[in-house]
Formats: structure tokens, sequence, C-alpha cells
């Protein structure tokens, strides 16, 4: 492939993104460097570096796959960012997941698409206690630490720290202002209680009473999910509703996913999907944001809302929620 084909390619794909105005004022504080220079790359007449693609591609994910390879439309390139970061800590996950919330909300008209049969992530962190445990079971599975293996699950182990709980604060300030439209199901807290019980029974917990702890973290955090429901409004940090940032539920169970994300904006839109959760693969291939786009309008024609208004399905599926806590509640408290 010659220089100016290349080029020419290239230059397309970064118009799709930035806007085909603005890709040469795009280029020049990017690349800093003169119109006349970039003008020169733009037709074709001189190359781009090495550096400089390797910006280009970091800046706005692109996946040069399609025009080097020349590879067929049903071809996805996939970033798989766990192979080359490995996770020491939670916190360092944090981190990693707030910095994709950060680069995305700079784009405008910002959203977020979830379809997942558990409990979203995010919602987790509002709540401390339950906040260390996911923690210490993404641990012992997920990221396998086998410095940690030996640890048995404490409310107060030195694994989690001030600054694990400041990270938890800022990945759920930059979520509560993000408007999301989720798809759930009925069964959204069974792995969390799975869990609870599994390393209960396992005896894992260094004071299993810690397990009512979380367990009321849980009833917690299924009331204000409902009042979330209810006004169709995300909660901040502090627990605040905004009626700025709609949060739209819809309850599905007819289609079983795992855990599909597509963060969308006006200039650029990213999917993700986990492999080993909470680890996921993404990518900003435009042909499969617009599949998920398309994806998740038809969800909604096999899907019931529930937010925004009073419902059956509503009232189903959070008593629902809260007799599969007290099941569970038996069952620790049989090991208390």
């Amino acid at each position: 492939m010659d220089t100016i084909i290349f080029n020419k390619l290239l230059i397309d794909r970064i118009a799709s993104l930035v806007g085909a105005d603005e890709v040469l004022d795009f280029l020049c504080k990017e690349l800093n460097k003169g119109r006349s220079s970039v003008y020169k790359k733009m037709r074709g007449e001189i190359e781009f570096s090495t550096e400089e693609l390797i910006q280009l591609v970091r800046r706005l994910n692109l996946s040069l796959d399609h025009i080097i390879l020349e590879a067929p439309q049903h071809l996805i390139a996939f970033d798989l960012p766990f192979r080359s970061v490995k996770i020491q800590d939670a916190g360092q996950f944090i981190r990693l997941i707030a910095g994709e919330l950060n680069l995305m909300s700079q784009y405008k008209h910002f959203h977020v698409y979830y379809a997942t049969r558990e409990i979203p992530l995010f919602y987790h962190f509002y709540y401390p206690n339950l906040a260390r445990f996911k923690a210490y079971a993404f641990m012992r599975t997920a990221w396998d630490f086998p410095s940690k293996k030996q640890h048995l699950f404490s409310l107060h182990s030195d694994i989690f720290n001030a600054q694990f709980d400041q990270l938890s604060v800022q990945l759920i300030s930059g979520f509560s202002r993000v408007p999301s439209r989720e798809f759930w199901n009925m069964n959204v807290l069974d792995t969390t209680l799975f869990q609870l019980e599994y390393f209960l029974q396992a005896g894992l917990f260094k004071d299993p009473g810690e397990a009512i702890l979380i367990l009321e973290s849980i009833y917690a955090l299924t009331a204000d999910l409902a009042e979330m429901c209810s006004r169709g409004s995300k909660m901040d940090a502090r627990r605040k509703f905004s009626e700025d940032v709609n949060f739209t539920l819809f309850i599905n169970d007819l289609t079983h996913t795992g855990n599909v994300i597509l963060a969308k904006s006006e200039e650029q839109s990213t999917f993700y999907i986990t492999l080993d959760n909470p680890n996921y693969i993404k990518s900003s291939d435009k042909d499969i944001c617009d599949y998920a786009a398309h994806w998740m309008e038809r969800l909604e024609t096999f899907s019931e809302r529930i937010s925004n208004k009073e419902s059956r399905a509503s009232m189903r599926l959070f008593n629902h929620l809260q007799l599969r806590i007290s099941q569970t509640e038996k069952i620790v408290r049989a090991y208390v």
C-alpha cells in the first residue's frame, strides 16, 4: 500500500472520529506541526512517522488493522488491556476504570449503555464494606494474586487502605455524572450472594460476623437502586440525587448476556465486554460499536422499562432481590 492511499484511509478514519472540518486543526495540535507540514501528510506527500502513528493510535484508540491489512469488514480489532497491565492491587484496577471514564467524559453527549446479568460493578463502590468484599473476590479469582492466597478476608485488612477508599469515591463520582441506560435481569444479585456464601463456608472470613455487615450493605444497595429507579436519576458519591443525570433501567429475562458496555458519544464510541470478570476487552472499531448500538436498540423492544414509573415489574424485581438477600442471610447467620 503506497503512502497516498494509506494516508487517505488514515485521514478518513480520523475524520470520522473528530469531524472532517476539524482534522487539520486536530493534527496540527496533536503532532505539534505547522499547517503546511500537516497538509503534505494529508495529501500523502510525506509519510507519518512511527512516533506520530503511535501518538494518534493512543489518542484516538485507533486500529490500523483495516488500513494496513485491508481486513475484511467482519474482522474487528480488540484491545486486551490486561495482557500488558498486570493488576497488582485493587486500587490499580479502579484507576484503570476511572481513566476510561475520564477519557470518554471529555466527549459530547457521553452515555453508557450497560447490559448485564449482575449488578454493574460501579454501584458496589457506594458502600465501603461491599467494595472491599468484591475487591477481595476479584483478588482470589480474576486477578489471581499468589501473595494474597493466604489472606483471610477482613474489612480491616491492610490490603485496603485510605487510598482504596479515595479511589472508590473518585470512581463513583465519575460514573454518577454519566447518564446510563441499563438492562438487568431478575438474578443480578446472585453472583455476589453466592460469593458471600462460598467464602463464608470455605472459612475465608477472619471474622464471620463481618458477612452480616456486607449483607447490610447489599440491603442498602437494593434500597438505593430502587430509589434511583423510581426517580430515574443517578446518585452522586454522597448519595444525593442529581435530576440532570438520567438512569433508565430495563428488565430483560429473555436475552442472556455477560457484561456488555457501550460508551457512546458524538465524537467516539467504545465497546467493552468482560472475559474473566471484571477484566475486559475493548474496541473503538466503528463496526462493532454500531452493531452494539443497534443490538441495544433491539434489546429495548423486548425489555420492560421500570424506571420513572410504578410498575409490577419494578415491584417484582426489588421484592425478589430482597427475598434473595433474606435467603442468604439465613445461611450466613448459621455460620456467625
